[in-house]
């Protein structure tokens, strides 16, 4: 057996065996935190200080109790009562007022919508129209280009489609001025090109020779001449005019504007030509050679001018047709730009709804969360009205549900589904709940004044129906549980003046009678953000 350790159990009872005397017990070691003098020491600390924090928070809601206590004296004071309430009024008075205001803006706002979707559709069908007439105008033109074209004289300058804003170095095409500007050069480009051309053949004719220099009367010896023809003309003086026409100067470098005024169309070309054949008829009589060489001339001529005159005749139409075609695209022009601006005041105008309405759609709902809910006394109340509402004004009243819950909570055909609308009733929000009772009570107090002469029957309004369909429901048939003659009772208040007596307040002094209707205007603001009633 080994050695054993001092103070071991094996050693003590070997000893005890041995006879040995019994040794002083020894102090015992204790491991429990109670036992150790630091850990009591924090626990203590720790213990005083969890009281001084829980002495500190009584005291803390002591105080707290006796502020609210103080606050509550004072708020239930007369004066502090009365200001609070009037604070709550004023509040619902500017909810209403700004609901009434945003509810005005909305609907010009929709009046203007409407009237400029009707404007914008009927320039919409303006717009259209000129596009059919412009494209019209364009086959036309195109068909009076190919004519002109094929009638044997050269295209009009401005490319192979005769653009006439190309022509007009992209001037404006409806522009009148540069039309007509167009229109005397294309003139005169006929006039110097296939006018001197034919007038050429008409003086190279082997009997034009007499015709083609100014009759000297005085070398000639024919001393009536001036008596018997009163406007000389010759077909030399003709090829000069028709050449200054052109911008080309007299053979003899004369430039007299008097004598050899340019020709502007080829109408005065061919009554100068004409007066020459008929001056040399009417100086010498049909047996004469000089009568018979006129005559075969202006054969000869007849036929060149009426190619002249076709070509002329040509060009002018094209012309006609360029110019109408320009005016139907200037006009489409200008209605598709009336029709952009008025597309541009309907997107301003929509886009002004839409903010008008969002306002409106967050004002109902801040009021919905400030409204104080009904009572179970109050709606009960309103059950009972809605259940003895008269048909005739269910719709109003499901309306009012719409306008203030959203049209997916009730339904289209409410009147006859009235009971799906009873029994959603408890889910809608406090504002439309004060709206209906508002809307059940005037028009019931209304109907009661009706029925006792009161007041006249109105011609308008929510009141100015009549038979069955807008009498109330008795209590029986709404399977009411008030007593009997509560409603009588009530309207017997209303009509004496006291609102607040029939909704079973105290009643107030000074109160008047009523007014048999308030607007139907108002109809639709009232309790809108009313918060208690």
């Amino acid at each position: 057996m080994g050695p054993v350790a001092p103070g071991s159990p094996t050693q003590a009872s070997h000893a005890h065996r041995r006879g040995a005397p019994n040794p002083q017990p020894l102090s015992a070691f204790s491991f429990e935190p109670e036992d150790d003098p630091v850990v009591c020491a924090a626990v203590n600390a720790a213990q005083e200080r969890a009281r001084a924090s829980v002495a500190a928070a009584r005291e803390v809601e002591a105080r707290a109790a006796a502020e609210a206590e103080a606050r509550r004296r004072e708020e239930s004071a007369p004066a502090a009562l009365a200001q609070r309430r009037a604070a709550d009024l004023e509040r619902r008075l500017n909810a209403k007022r700004k609901y009434a205001e945003l509810a005005s803006v909305v609907e010009r706002l929709a009046v203007r919508a409407e009237t400029h979707g009707a404007a914008r559709d009927a320039l919409s069908v303006e717009a259209d129209a000129a596009t059919v007439e412009a494209r019209d105008a364009e086959r036309r033109r195109k068909a009076a280009m190919a004519a002109s074209s094929g009638s044997g004289g050269r295209r009009p300058a401005g490319g192979s489609h005769g653009n006439l804003a190309a022509a007009l170095n992209a001037a404006a095409p409806f522009d009148v001025a540069a039309f007509a500007s167009l229109a005397s050069k294309r003139e005169l480009e006929i006039l110097h090109k296939q006018g001197l051309t034919s007038l050429k053949q008409l003086m190279n004719h082997k009997w034009a020779f007499p015709f083609n220099a100014p009759v000297d009367h005085v070398a000639l010896g024919l001393s009536n001449y001036l008596d018997v023809v009163k406007r000389p003309m010759d077909l030399g003086t003709v090829r000069r005019k028709l050449e200054r026409s052109g911008g080309v100067e007299n053979a003899d470098g004369s430039n007299d504007a008097s004598t050899y005024a340019p020709y502007t169309n080829c109408e005065e070309l061919n009554r100068d030509v004409m007066l020459t054949f008929a001056n040399a008829k009417l100086y010498n009589p049909p047996p004469t050679d000089v009568h018979v060489m006129a005559t075969a001339l202006e054969e000869f001529w007849a036929p060149r001018w009426e190619a002249l005159r076709s070509r002329s005749k040509d060009v002018s139409e094209s012309l006609a047709a360029e110019r109408e075609c320009a005016v139907k695209n200037s006009e489409e022009i200008k209605a598709r730009r009336r029709l952009a601006n008025e597309e541009m005041r309907c997107a301003g105008v929509a886009a002004d709804l839409d903010a008008a309405r969002r306002r409106l759609e967050d004002l109902k709902r801040s009021a919905s969360r400030t409204a104080r809910p009904m009572t179970e006394r109050e709606f009960s109340k309103l059950l009972r009205s809605m259940k003895t509402l008269p048909k005739g004004h269910r719709a109003v009243a499901r309306d009012l549900v719409a306008e203030t819950e959203g049209a997916h909570r009730v339904p289209v055909d409410g009147v006859a589904r009235w009971s799906e609308v009873l029994e959603d009733l408890k889910t809608f929000n406090g504002i439309a709940h004060r709206r209906l009772a508002r809307f059940a009570k005037v028009r019931r107090r209304n109907r009661t004044a009706l029925q006792r002469g009161f007041c006249q029957t109105p011609t308008a309004g929510f009141d100015c129906g009549e038979g069955e369909e807008f009498e109330f429901l008795p209590d029986a048939d709404a399977t009411d549980d008030a007593p009997n003659g509560a409603e009588e009772k009530t309207n017997e208040a209303l009509l004496n003046g006291d609102e607040a007596k029939a909704d079973g307040s105290t009643p107030r002094n000074g109160d008047a009678p009523p007014a048999l209707a308030e607007g139907d205007a108002g109809e639709k603001v009232l309790a809108a953000a009313a918060a208690a009633a």
